[in-house]
């Protein structure tokens, strides 16, 4: 692939201009981005990722980077041709006409040349004005990397070779290391012997004592006697240095050797942060929190997770001397995949073999766990961890921290907030935190929490003070101490309350959760309909607004069309008279044309205002319009749910049971669906339930005088229900 690191962000562009060919979708550049959001050089692993992953071949990767270069040198000319036109050194006319000549350069020739090159080659501007453009875009170095070669180069250095000095020493030098130094000799018959330090070329210069008669055979015997013996030129180029004097001033090449090509150590590119860990995140006032430490790496099962690039081996050189010119060796790097990645056949790529998080190894084999393990606390040291799996922490989760997961496991969770999407299961106990899970919670204790939970709740000792809600069935083992409960399926306990200490609340066969969750909907439709009330009120007003804008158009068409026809009015009259006899009436009329030339342009300024803020206007009641539908769509959505989750409410009814094992001390609180009653005093191993007082009644009460359910009353329901207490 080639290189994309010379312009940052260039591989972004790839990506983009692949979605706008139609190559990929904007959903797979999507998730490149985020892939590689991580990655040291993110936008350059953007293509290789699209590569690796088949989206795209690689053919047209090189021809969409090479489309984005382009784009990329184009801005840069479009830049350069305005400060030039700013520096006075070239006319608008001028830049149009180079532009013109870019584009068809590269339409015809399929060859992009720069604008300042152009400029200079049409004698429009000077090399040096075009290197003070280019010095102040910090654009000189890399052009001039890109386009200099051999030649230009040793023109600088004929400058540089003080001709006429002492014979000894270096007298010039190229870019680059000590051997890059090169050694002159001056022989007899007028000839200067220039031999680069690396032994890979060496020049020939005369002087004014040049003897003219020397033939090709003593140049070849000069050469020899200095052992440069590889590379020569051929004797026709040999003759044309004897004969020409242009070799007074510039070095002739006379031997050139095989420069050695350098190999290429293999590379490996990770498609997946390998240290995901920084000190914390800048908050938007500034200051760091230190909890947040990065992401979580995450991949799909059959993502790319990294792709080897095969060493090269170089090529050995010859230099003049007939000496060999080795190259460095190159190193190997063997692809290792572990638990949960593959690698592939060829070797060259390790996919996921599962979903889950990517880790490298210290010996670089690569693995993919579907359970992300944290060997100790979540603290300081880990941050918080927000992960699509599960989540095993073999310590505690500290005082502060969060951990959002599908499963969590933990030792303990001490003064945290954790959400599961399944379930929570914790060894010891939970104390000072807030948990939220849509599957069940198993602890050992719970002390001085905010509990929510879908599925069933289990401990094997007390609940203190804590305020637990779930929609299945709550399994204390222990104590309840000075707690508010909230069960679908009912609660059971070992006791319920000890003396000195505040009531318990227990509520049973009411599905808090679907009962909020309908509250919610109810909110959020009605917030929804006042949006759309205010958006269509706030159509009506722009509507009036384009209304006055219309007006206010055809009132100045009318003005600017009075203006041009006096304006025809006075060319016509200026025409007709003869300046030179009569300069007075002449001048009156050109002062005229000018004011009424004046007030039409200002009237013409006037209505493209006016058709713009129509533009706008239109624009603005379009998108009102789509909003309103957007939201009518959501209310309906909201509606079918709401009436998903009554009719299932209703098909799914709570058990409104309490077993106590042990004491339940006066003073506790117990709730049903319609009846609620207080212990009164203390009783020892309790089945409480909530019924209907006598069925008999019920039904005589609702058939009386038509009355339903619905219409009865909640107090007069409350007064048919009772929360039976029996003891077992």
């Amino acid at each position: 692939m080639a290189n994309i690191n010379a312009i940052t962000g260039l591989g972004l562009t790839v990506g983009e201009l692949a979605v706008k060919h139609g190559i990929i979708t904007a959903a797979d550049l999507e998730k490149a981005v985020k892939t590689c959001a991580d990655l040291e050089n993110k936008y350059d692993a953007i293509p290789e990722y699209l590569v690796a992953q088949t989206l795209i071949s690689q053919k047209d990767c090189d021809k969409l980077f090479s489309l984005s270069r382009a784009m990329f040198a184009r801005g840069q000319d479009v830049k350069f041709g305005s400060i030039a036109i700013k520096k006075g050194f070239i006319t608008q006319s001028m830049l149009d006409l180079a532009l013109d000549e870019q584009t068809s350069l590269l339409k015809n020739k399929k060859k992009y040349a720069l604008l300042g090159n152009i400029l200079v080659d049409a004698g429009m501007l000077t090399p040096q004005q075009r290197d003070i453009i280019l010095s102040e875009q910090n654009r000189y170095n890399s052009i001039n990397a890109e386009q200099q070669n051999s030649s230009n180069s040793f023109e600088q250095f004929s400058k540089n070779s003080a001709i006429g000095k002492k014979d000894t020493g270096n007298i010039g030098s190229f870019k680059g290391d000590s051997r890059n130094f090169a050694q002159s000799e001056v022989f007899p018959s007028g000839i200067r012997l220039i031999v680069k330090g690396d032994g890979n070329a060496a020049y020939l210069l005369k002087n004014e004592q040049f003897d003219k008669d020397m033939s090709i055979g003593q140049i070849k015997e000069l050469l020899a006697s200095r052992n440069i013996i590889h590379g020569i030129v051929d004797n026709a180029s040999i003759q044309k240095f004897i004969d020409s004097d242009i070799y007074l001033t510039k070095p002739f090449r006379i031997a050139q050797g095989n420069a050695p090509i350098e190999g290429q150590h293999a590379t490996v590119q990770y498609f997946f942060t390998k240290n995901r860990l920084r000190a914390g995140t800048i908050r938007e006032d500034g200051t760091i929190d230190f909890r947040e430490r990065g992401n979580i790496p995450q991949v799909e099962k059959g993502a790319v997770l990294a792709i080897k690039k095969s060493a090269v081996q170089g090529q050995v050189g010859k230099n003049i001397f007939n000496d060999t010119v080795r190259v460095m060796p190159t190193r190997d790097i063997r692809l290792k995949a572990g638990k949960g990645a593959t690698l592939t056949e060829d070797k060259l790529k390790v996919i996921a073999a599962v979903s889950g998080q990517p880790k490298l190894g210290s010996d670089g084999t690569i693995y993919v766990y579907d359970t992300f393990v944290v060997n100790g606390d979540v603290d300081f040291k880990t941050g918080n961890i927000d992960y699509q799996g599960d989540v095993n922490v073999k310590g505690c989760i500290q005082n502060g921290f969060r951990v959002k997961a599908h499963n969590v496991r933990a030792e303990e969770i001490d003064g945290a907030t954790v959400i599961a999407q399944g379930n929570i299961v914790v060894q010891q106990g939970i104390n000072q935190s807030k948990i939220s899970a849509q599957g069940s919670l198993s602890a050992k204790f719970i002390q001085n929490s905010i509990i929510s939970c879908v599925d069933d709740i289990k401990t094997d000792k007390e609940v203190v003070e804590s305020n637990i809600e779930c929609s299945g069935m709550c399994n204390i083992r222990g104590l309840v101490i000075a707690s508010k409960i909230s069960a679908k399926m009912g609660v059971y306990a070992k006791q319920i309350g000890v003396e000195k200490a505040p009531p318990s609340v227990i509520r049973v066969g009411v599905d808090t959760f679907a009962v909020r969750t309908l509250e919610k909907l109810k909110q959020d439709i009605e917030e929804i309909k006042e949006v759309n009330k205010k958006l269509i009120d706030a159509i009506g007003i722009l509507e009036l607004e384009i209304e006055s804008n219309e007006e206010k158009v055809l009132r100045l068409t009318l003005i600017k069309e009075n203006y041009e026809d006096e304006r025809m009015d006075i060319l016509s009259s200026i025409s007709s008279i003869d300046s030179s006899t009569d300069r007075g009436k002449s001048k009156h009329l050109e002062s005229e044309l000018n004011r009424v030339t004046k007030n039409s342009n200002d009237t013409g300024r006037k209505l493209v205002i006016c058709h713009d803020n129509i533009r706008v206007l239109r624009e603005t009641i379009e998108q009102h319009y789509k909003q309103v539908k957007d939201n009518e769509t959501q209310i309906e959505s909201f509606v079918r749910e709401k009436y998903t989750l009554s009719e299932w409410i209703e098909k799914n009814p709570g058990i409104a049971v309490i077993k106590v094992d042990e004491y339940i001390m006066a003073g506790t609180y117990v709730h049903g669906k319609y009846a609620d009653d207080k212990i009164k005093s203390s009783v020892k191993g309790v089945f409480i339930r909530e019924d209907q007082v006598s069925r008999s009644v019920v039904k005589d009460s609702l058939m009386k005088d038509s009355l339903s359910r619905e219409n009865f009353g909640k107090d007069n329901i409350a007064n048919l229900w009772k929360m039976y207490i029996t003891k077992v």
